[in-house]
This record gives structure tokens, C-alpha cells and sequence, in this order.
């Protein structure tokens, strides 16, 4: 059953890393005030703290961080998520915090169980693979939260295809340190 938790865990790491964030993007532009859309439109930068609620209990924040936005010459929105990012479970516990490099282009990320314990931590870096933008990405997840008691380490990389993600490769270690069966996948 651990095992099983563990799939799941790492699925949504990889969609909420890998995945260009529709939910993402509206939610940043779900926030933005009169003020801030006219100074976009007046072609300004806008350098805000971005918070979002949860939806069933919205005195709990859901996460908050840095966020630059500006306007495109078409009129979208582009929204770039800066410094550390903390989210939270409903219970009001950190579920997660950020950390981006410079223009967002690398982040970490360390999960936490809801009783405080670090559960994951992804590191992402942005790479170019035959042309095309890629994002590599290691997970390594702890047994109980301890840092010296490894459970899984996980090496995989995506591509942005037509909007659409395409998985690379997974490459994963088991507990002892042996390297399983590389899967690829198109």
C-alpha cells in the first residue's frame, strides 16, 4: 500500500511540475485588481504577492508567493512566479515550498506530510534537448522524514509539445541504491 501512495505522490509531481499550469494562469489573472490590469495595460511590470484561498474555506490560504506580471504585445497575460512559494493543506499545515531561481527557470521543491515531516524534494532544471526546451527533474523520497533514510530516487524529463506534455524517460533507484529499468516513453 505504501507503494501505491508513493505512484500517486510521484504522478502529481510530475504533472505539477512538468504540466504548463492552466490553473496556474487563471488563478494568477483571477486576482489581478482594476489598478494592476490598467498599469499592465499601460505597458508597466506589476511585482505582487500573489495569494490564493481555498475554495470550500477561504479564510485558509491555499499558497502565496512573488509574482511578476506584464502584458504582451498580443494582450496576454505573463505571469512569472519568483522566490519561495509556500502552499498549504486546508488544515493550515505547509504542504509544500518553492524555491525559484532567477526568472523561474530551475526551482526546488520539498514536500511535507501534513504533520510537518518532509515527504519529497524535486529539484527541476530547465535544459535544451535537440532544439526543443526540456525540463529535467530528480525527486528523492524519505521514509518518516528522515533526510538519511531514502525511499526512491527518481530521475525524469519532459518536453512542451504543441502545448501538450511528453513524458522523456523515467530512470528510478530503489531503497538499496540499485538502479531499476529505464522506461522510456513517447
Amino acid at each position: 500500500m505504501r507503494y501505491w501512495s508513493a505512484a500517486v505522490a510521484m504522478c502529481s509531481l510530475l504533472f505539477s511540475a512538468c504540466v504548463p499550469q492552466a490553473f496556474e494562469q487563471v488563478d494568477f489573472r483571477s486576482h489581478l485588481t482594476q489598478e494592476e490590469r490598467k498599469s499592465l495595460a499601460g505597458g508597466k511590470t506589476v511585482d505582487k504577492v500573489h495569494t490564493s484561498y481555498w475554495r470550500f474555506k477561504p479564510r485558509q490560504i491555499y499558497w502565496q508567493g512573488p509574482l511578476l506580471a506584464k502584458q504582451d504585445s498580443s494582450g496576454k497575460f505573463q505571469f512569472t512566479p519568483y522566490g519561495t512559494w509556500i502552499g498549504y493543506y486546508k488544515s493550515g499545515a505547509v504542504r509544500d515550498t518553492t524555491v525559484y531561481s532567477a526568472k523561474a527557470k530551475a526551482w526546488r521543491v520539498r514536500f511535507y506530510q501534513e504533520n510537518g515531516s518532509l515527504y519529497v524534494v524535486t529539484n527541476t532544471v530547465p535544459k535544451t534537448v535537440n532544439g526543443r526546451p526540456f525540463s529535467e527533474s530528480q525527486d528523492i523520497q524519505f521514509r518518516n522524514g528522515n533526510k538519511l533514510d531514502t525511499v526512491l530516487i527518481r530521475r525524469w524529463g519532459c518536453f512542451q509539445n504543441d502545448g501538450k506534455t511528453v513524458l522523456d524517460e523515467q530512470i528510478e533507484f530503489d531503497a538499496s541504491g540499485r538502479r531499476k529499468a529505464v522506461m522510456k516513453i513517447k
